[in-house]
């Protein structure tokens, strides 16, 4: 967020999450940054949000946030890490970044073009809803079904 304060300082910068350590908030009083924790009903926090970040750097579990986020039509800025195994390739849904001048460049880009960051977010919720969908879900799990049953 520094790099993105150089070119946008009032842009606020929101962190939730069921386990976030409290010395981050010690760490880093910026009253930019508005720490939270567990969020009931994310299509609240999601509504004030202009962009979601996912600069994730190891893999592991579910990408259940980051699909959440564009099912909201939310722009995403990640890292490839924290897409990875979605299948967007070809798919110009989200701004990618692997260090912390292309995510704060991406940042920058969907806050000052928001026509295109406007696109970007329906590109992933029109994604998200013809992959993961649950009738989509449930039409791919049934083919798996009916090739084991054939």
């Amino acid at each position: 967020m520094p790099q993105v304060w150089q070119t946008i300082p009032i842009a606020r910068f929101a962190v939730y999450g069921h386990q976030v350590p409290v010395s981050l908030r010690q760490d880093y009083p910026d009253q930019r940054i508005e720490w939270g924790s567990f969020v009931a009903n994310l299509a609240d926090l999601h509504s004030q949000a202009a962009v979601f970040i996912a600069p994730l750097r190891h893999g592991g579990g579910s990408k259940l946030k980051v699909l959440e986020a564009m099912a909201a039509g939310l722009p995403i800025v990640a890292t490839g890490e924290a897409l990875s195994g979605l299948r967007l390739e070809g798919i110009e849904a989200c701004v990618r970044g692997d260090n912390a001048k292309t995510l704060a460049d991406g940042i920058v880009y969907c806050l000052t073009n928001p026509t295109q960051a406007e696109q970007l977010g329906e590109t992933a919720r029109t994604w998200v809803k013809s992959q993961h969908d649950w009738k989509s879900v449930a039409a791919n799990l049934e083919a798996v079904y009916k090739g084991y049953c054939s």
